[in-house]
Protein backbone atom coordinates (compact mmCIF):
# COMPACT_ATOMS: atom_id res chain seq x y z
CA UNK A 1 0.00 0.00 0.00
CA UNK A 2 1.26 3.28 -1.36
CA UNK A 3 1.83 6.28 1.43
CA UNK A 4 -0.72 8.70 -0.57
CA UNK A 5 -4.03 10.35 0.01
CA UNK A 6 -5.07 8.56 -2.84
CA UNK A 7 -4.33 4.94 -1.20
CA UNK A 8 -5.57 6.32 1.95
CA UNK A 9 -8.99 6.90 0.12
CA UNK A 10 -8.77 3.30 -1.77
CA UNK A 11 -8.05 2.04 1.69
CA UNK A 12 -11.37 2.75 3.04
CA UNK A 13 -13.12 2.37 0.06
CA UNK A 14 -11.91 -0.81 0.39
CA UNK A 15 -13.14 -1.30 3.93
CA UNK A 16 -16.45 0.09 2.86
CA UNK A 17 -16.80 -2.85 -0.21
CA UNK A 18 -16.14 -5.55 2.60
CA UNK A 19 -18.52 -4.47 4.28
CA UNK A 20 -16.70 -3.26 7.81
CA UNK A 21 -18.83 -0.67 9.98
CA UNK A 22 -16.06 2.20 10.82
CA UNK A 23 -16.48 2.60 15.04
CA UNK A 24 -14.86 4.42 17.62
CA UNK A 25 -13.62 2.74 20.90
CA UNK A 26 -16.81 2.49 22.45
CA UNK A 27 -19.62 1.92 19.93
CA UNK A 28 -17.97 -1.46 18.44
CA UNK A 29 -19.53 -3.75 20.50
CA UNK A 30 -22.92 -4.11 18.95
CA UNK A 31 -22.07 -4.72 15.75
CA UNK A 32 -20.87 -7.77 13.64
CA UNK A 33 -17.94 -6.43 11.25
CA UNK A 34 -16.03 -3.53 12.68
CA UNK A 35 -12.91 -1.56 11.93
CA UNK A 36 -11.17 1.05 14.02
CA UNK A 37 -9.65 3.77 12.50
CA UNK A 38 -6.52 5.32 15.04
CA UNK A 39 -3.97 8.01 14.18
CA UNK A 40 -1.14 8.85 17.01
CA UNK A 41 0.06 12.34 16.17
CA UNK A 42 4.15 12.06 16.61
CA UNK A 43 4.77 14.36 14.62
CA UNK A 44 2.81 17.32 12.72
CA UNK A 45 -1.00 18.02 13.72
CA UNK A 46 -1.45 19.93 10.57
CA UNK A 47 -0.54 16.42 8.30
CA UNK A 48 -3.54 14.89 10.65
CA UNK A 49 -6.00 17.86 10.10
CA UNK A 50 -5.49 16.81 6.26
CA UNK A 51 -6.23 13.35 6.40
CA UNK A 52 -9.46 14.26 8.79
CA UNK A 53 -10.29 16.38 5.91
CA UNK A 54 -10.36 13.21 3.96
CA UNK A 55 -12.10 11.40 6.12
CA UNK A 56 -14.62 13.93 6.33
CA UNK A 57 -14.98 13.78 2.83
CA UNK A 58 -15.96 9.87 3.19
CA UNK A 59 -18.17 9.61 6.00
CA UNK A 60 -15.85 7.82 8.26
CA UNK A 61 -14.82 8.89 11.78
CA UNK A 62 -11.39 8.01 13.41
CA UNK A 63 -9.24 8.85 16.57
CA UNK A 64 -6.81 11.51 16.77
CA UNK A 65 -4.30 10.62 20.11
CA UNK A 66 -2.32 13.83 20.71
CA UNK A 67 1.14 14.30 22.62
CA UNK A 68 0.83 16.46 25.67
CA UNK A 69 4.40 16.20 26.60
CA UNK A 70 6.52 16.90 23.50
CA UNK A 71 8.94 19.16 21.96
CA UNK A 72 7.00 18.68 18.28
CA UNK A 73 4.21 20.71 19.06
CA UNK A 74 2.84 22.88 21.77
CA UNK A 75 -0.95 21.21 22.16
CA UNK A 76 -1.65 24.41 24.62
CA UNK A 77 -1.18 27.05 21.98
CA UNK A 78 -3.53 29.13 19.73
CA UNK A 79 -2.78 27.64 16.75
CA UNK A 80 -2.73 23.58 17.80
CA UNK A 81 -6.05 24.52 19.65
CA UNK A 82 -7.29 25.83 16.26
CA UNK A 83 -5.57 22.96 14.04
CA UNK A 84 -7.48 20.41 16.86
CA UNK A 85 -10.91 21.84 16.65
CA UNK A 86 -10.65 21.11 12.90
CA UNK A 87 -10.17 17.60 13.37
CA UNK A 88 -13.06 17.78 15.78
CA UNK A 89 -15.14 19.88 13.50
CA UNK A 90 -14.32 16.85 10.89
CA UNK A 91 -15.94 14.27 12.79
CA UNK A 92 -12.55 13.05 14.62
CA UNK A 93 -12.48 12.20 18.54
CA UNK A 94 -9.44 13.45 20.65
CA UNK A 95 -7.40 10.97 22.49
CA UNK A 96 -4.31 11.31 24.76
CA UNK A 97 -1.44 9.69 23.26
CA UNK A 98 0.87 9.26 26.29
CA UNK A 99 4.71 8.83 26.58
CA UNK A 100 5.98 7.47 29.17
CA UNK A 101 9.91 8.22 28.14
CA UNK A 102 8.64 11.87 29.09
CA UNK A 103 9.31 10.89 32.91
CA UNK A 104 11.69 9.25 34.74
CA UNK A 105 11.87 5.21 34.91
CA UNK A 106 10.44 5.13 38.20
CA UNK A 107 6.89 7.44 37.14
CA UNK A 108 3.29 6.13 38.39
CA UNK A 109 2.38 5.54 34.88
CA UNK A 110 -1.51 5.30 35.54
CA UNK A 111 -1.38 8.32 38.17
CA UNK A 112 0.50 10.01 35.21
CA UNK A 113 -2.25 9.29 32.73
CA UNK A 114 -4.80 10.29 34.93
CA UNK A 115 -3.09 13.99 35.22
CA UNK A 116 -2.43 13.97 31.55
CA UNK A 117 -5.99 13.00 30.51
CA UNK A 118 -7.29 15.89 32.71
CA UNK A 119 -4.81 18.71 31.48
CA UNK A 120 -5.67 17.58 28.03
CA UNK A 121 -9.51 17.77 28.77
CA UNK A 122 -9.00 21.24 30.20
CA UNK A 123 -7.33 22.62 27.46
CA UNK A 124 -8.98 21.41 24.71
CA UNK A 125 -12.51 21.53 26.40
CA UNK A 126 -13.20 17.94 25.85
CA UNK A 127 -13.49 14.67 27.83
CA UNK A 128 -10.67 12.49 27.08
CA UNK A 129 -12.34 8.88 27.04
CA UNK A 130 -8.94 7.40 25.11
CA UNK A 131 -5.47 6.84 25.61
CA UNK A 132 -2.53 5.00 23.07
CA UNK A 133 0.94 4.60 24.38
CA UNK A 134 3.57 6.34 22.34
CA UNK A 135 7.40 4.46 22.43
CA UNK A 136 5.84 1.92 25.34
CA UNK A 137 7.84 -0.39 27.13
CA UNK A 138 7.00 -3.96 27.86
CA UNK A 139 5.65 -3.34 31.74
CA UNK A 140 3.23 -0.44 29.91
CA UNK A 141 2.22 -2.87 27.28
CA UNK A 142 1.40 -5.05 30.05
CA UNK A 143 -1.18 -2.96 31.56
CA UNK A 144 -4.58 -4.99 30.60
CA UNK A 145 -7.41 -2.54 31.76
CA UNK A 146 -9.06 0.63 31.29
CA UNK A 147 -8.09 3.64 33.72
CA UNK A 148 -10.73 5.33 35.23
CA UNK A 149 -13.47 5.69 32.21
CA UNK A 150 -10.32 6.05 29.72
CA UNK A 151 -10.24 3.40 26.99
CA UNK A 152 -6.62 1.54 27.09
CA UNK A 153 -6.05 1.07 23.10
CA UNK A 154 -3.31 -1.19 23.99
CA UNK A 155 -5.48 -3.72 26.11
CA UNK A 156 -5.94 -7.15 25.16
CA UNK A 157 -9.11 -6.57 23.58
CA UNK A 158 -7.57 -4.33 20.81
CA UNK A 159 -4.52 -6.38 20.60
CA UNK A 160 -6.26 -9.68 20.59
CA UNK A 161 -10.08 -10.12 20.00
CA UNK A 162 -9.36 -7.13 17.28
CA UNK A 163 -6.62 -7.50 14.13
CA UNK A 164 -4.50 -5.00 14.69
CA UNK A 165 -2.31 -3.42 12.01
CA UNK A 166 0.10 -0.31 11.89
CA UNK A 167 2.27 1.38 9.46
CA UNK A 168 4.84 1.93 12.30
CA UNK A 169 8.06 4.07 10.91
CA UNK A 170 6.47 3.82 7.49
CA UNK A 171 6.15 -0.03 6.93
CA UNK A 172 3.29 -2.25 7.13
CA UNK A 173 4.62 -4.78 8.87
CA UNK A 174 1.70 -7.34 7.03
CA UNK A 175 -0.40 -7.27 3.70
CA UNK A 176 -3.20 -4.97 5.08
CA UNK A 177 -5.12 -5.23 1.80
CA UNK A 178 -4.65 -8.50 1.43
CA UNK A 179 -5.91 -8.87 4.96
CA UNK A 180 -9.34 -6.66 4.41
CA UNK A 181 -9.77 -8.95 1.41
CA UNK A 182 -9.74 -11.91 3.05
CA UNK A 183 -13.33 -12.16 3.62
CA UNK A 184 -14.69 -13.71 6.75
CA UNK A 185 -11.30 -14.10 8.20
CA UNK A 186 -11.53 -11.30 10.34
CA UNK A 187 -14.62 -9.72 11.69
CA UNK A 188 -12.58 -6.71 13.98
CA UNK A 189 -9.79 -4.83 12.39
CA UNK A 190 -8.12 -2.05 14.54
CA UNK A 191 -5.92 0.33 12.33
CA UNK A 192 -2.92 2.50 13.34
CA UNK A 193 -1.73 4.97 10.44
CA UNK A 194 0.45 8.05 10.86
CA UNK A 195 -1.20 11.30 9.14
CA UNK A 196 2.56 12.41 8.86
CA UNK A 197 4.03 9.74 5.95
CA UNK A 198 1.24 10.49 3.83
CA UNK A 199 0.90 13.11 1.04
CA UNK A 200 -0.55 13.84 -1.91
CA UNK A 201 2.25 11.62 -4.03
CA UNK A 202 4.41 9.05 -1.63
CA UNK A 203 7.94 10.46 -0.88
CA UNK A 204 10.40 8.61 0.90
CA UNK A 205 10.83 9.10 4.73
CA UNK A 206 14.23 10.93 3.98
CA UNK A 207 12.47 13.52 1.56
CA UNK A 208 9.05 13.28 4.37
CA UNK A 209 11.19 14.72 7.03
CA UNK A 210 13.29 17.41 4.74
CA UNK A 211 9.90 19.12 3.95
CA UNK A 212 8.79 18.64 7.80
CA UNK A 213 11.89 20.51 8.63
CA UNK A 214 11.61 23.47 6.07
CA UNK A 215 7.85 24.16 7.21
CA UNK A 216 9.05 24.36 10.76
CA UNK A 217 11.47 27.24 9.50
CA UNK A 218 8.88 29.17 7.51
CA UNK A 219 6.50 28.60 10.79
CA UNK A 220 9.39 29.72 13.02
CA UNK A 221 9.79 32.79 11.43
CA UNK A 222 6.55 34.03 11.61
CA UNK A 223 5.95 33.19 15.21
CA UNK A 224 9.32 35.22 15.22
CA UNK A 225 7.61 38.43 13.63
CA UNK A 226 4.86 38.09 15.66
CA UNK A 227 6.76 38.70 18.45
CA UNK A 228 9.33 40.71 17.17
CA UNK A 229 8.97 44.31 16.02
CA UNK A 230 10.37 44.73 12.42
CA UNK A 231 12.50 41.14 12.68
CA UNK A 232 13.11 41.71 8.69
CA UNK A 233 15.39 44.46 9.71
CA UNK A 234 17.32 42.20 12.12
CA UNK A 235 17.36 39.19 9.69
CA UNK A 236 16.01 38.50 6.83
CA UNK A 237 13.20 35.82 6.28
CA UNK A 238 15.71 34.24 3.13
CA UNK A 239 18.43 33.84 5.28
CA UNK A 240 16.26 31.70 8.29
CA UNK A 241 14.30 30.03 5.54
CA UNK A 242 17.09 28.92 2.79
Amino acid sequence: MEFSYEAYRNLIGLLEEKKYEFSSYHDWREKKKVVILRHDIDNSIEDAVRLSEIEKELGVMSTYFVLLRTDMYNVASKYSYKMIEKIVDNGGEIGLHFDEKSYDEDVDVVEAIRKEADILSEIIGRKIKTVSMHRPSPKTLDMNYEIDSIVNSYSDTYFREFKYLSDSRMHWREDILGIINSDEKYDKLHILTHAFWYHKKELSAHDIIKKDFARRRQFLWDVYDSNVRDLSEIITREELIE
